[in-house]
């Protein structure tokens, strides 16, 4: 993100256990609240429980496009593996027309093996799921050259299509505290390519409390990975004067879109409303 460049803020909607009513309210909420974007993510069973209930990612966002008016959409992200690459473009070109500009397209290569046994999908090596992610890049940018591409991955050859390929790159949530190193490496590709480097997503976790010791104390009783990811060093975990500290963080870091990941309990609490009263105008007037 060049210097001055406006931080844009949004949130990534609950797709596991959530209904849709729920996920377009909370869609509607962000619009109304004054965040910048709403996104989804992409799985076909639940994780970490593969019998709770998931929405499809792909669906879920075009129906999310109808249901809001100006907020961006984006996925983040999908998986190359699920889909064909050039039905997937001919998929982005219509949700451009029902979507006009608010499109941000994530792509990632895939990892999790389980959800593709279960649905008799194929799950390739690393290497060659990374191809699939590449002939999908390169079918969704023919079609809809006006659409801008994120890869998300943090292996040095997803590294390496972000830069030749995609406009947007992003870690993964659980990669999130080797932010700084990573962003140096992509930078350096870039160099190397002798072209600019792609706009660096942060998707993080938020506990946001009264005090920064209560923020930790909501931390520290989350036991499971999973509810933990995003929340290191680089999470917004605190008051909302460490919430902006740390999203100064970022900023430095050159990062041009934070999303703060949502679980449905925190949409049940009203934090996307202390996140755009508390925070927002805090980052937007820095």
């Amino acid at each position: 993100m060049t210097s001055g460049s406006p931080l844009r803020i949004g949130v990534l909607l609950p797709l596991f256990s959530s209904s849709f009513a729920e996920l377009r309210e909370g869609a509607r909420r962000a619009e109304a609240a004054g965040l910048d974007d709403v996104w989804v993510s992409d799985h076909l069973q639940s994780v970490p429980d593969p019998a709770a209930p998931v929405l499809e990612g792909w669906t879920t966002l075009v129906a999310l496009a109808e249901a809001t008016e100006r907020v961006g959409l984006g996925s983040l992200v999908l998986s190359a593996t699920f889909r064909e690459p050039r039905v997937l473009a001919r998929s982005v070109e219509t949700l451009v027309d029902v979507a006009g500009p608010r499109l941000v397209l994530g792509l990632g290569a895939g990892w999790l093996a389980s959800e593709h046994e279960a649905f008799e999908l194929p799950f390739p090596p690393h290497a060659e799921r990374l191809t699939r992610l590449e002939r999908t890049l390169d079918a969704v940018r023919e079609r809809t050259p006006e659409v801008p591409l994120l890869v998300g991955g943090a292996s040095g050859r997803a590294l390496d299509l972000a830069v030749r390929k995609a406009d947007l790159w992003n870690a993964p949530g659980d990669r999130l505290d080797e932010l700084p190193g990573l962003v140096e490496r992509l930078r350096a590709l870039a160099v190397e390519e002798a072209v600019p480097p792609p706009a660096v997503v942060s998707r993080v976790g938020l506990i946001l409390e009264p005090t920064v010791e209560e923020a930790e104390a909501r931390l520290a009783r989350r036991t499971s990975d999973w509810t933990r990811i995003g929340l290191g060093p680089l999470g917004l975990v605190g008051d909302t004067d460490e919430v902006v500290r740390r999203i100064g963080i970022h900023r430095a870091l050159g990062v041009s879109r934070i999303v703060v990941g949502l679980s449905r309990r925190d949409l049940a609490r009203g934090v996307l409303e202390r996140l755009a009263e508390d925070v927002l105008p805090r980052v937007r007037e820095a």
